[in-house]
């Protein structure tokens, strides 16, 4: 009687220790396909994973999140300053700069050549 009640804890045993290692095995296909997906994304989607991983143990979950994107929109702030910037001080510069040039040519003066061209 014994020994069949031990035979039986094993059996129960066993089953759990199956039942927990498909469970691993899942987790562990789970995260083997997860990781060939990030290598397929872009690098900024790589950056911010990475981000939001690296801040995940020592500010949690949410919090890495909030930097992550934070310092994802003082990106997009800078960029778009530096487009605007481009667009109302340096192009119209180079306006002026070939409106004199025109001029120059026009009264025969000698004009250098820009860099640009």
């Amino acid at each position: 009687m014994a020994n069949q009640s031990k035979r039986e804890d094993d059996r129960a045993v066993l089953q759990e220790n199956n039942h927990l290692n498909r469970k691993i095995e899942a987790v562990d296909r789970f995260y083997l396909i997860r990781s060939k997906h990030e290598k397929d994304l872009p690098t900024l989607a790589r950056a911010i994973i990475f981000g939001i991983k690296s801040r995940k143990e020592s500010m949690g979950v949410i919090p890495s999140v909030c930097k992550t994107l934070s310092i994802l929109v003082i990106d997009s702030f800078r960029a778009v300053v530096k487009t605007v910037l481009k667009i109302v001080l340096v192009y119209p510069l180079r306006v002026v700069g070939a409106m004199v040039k025109s001029v120059k040519k026009m009264l025969g003066m000698k004009v250098k050549p820009s860099l640009r061209e």
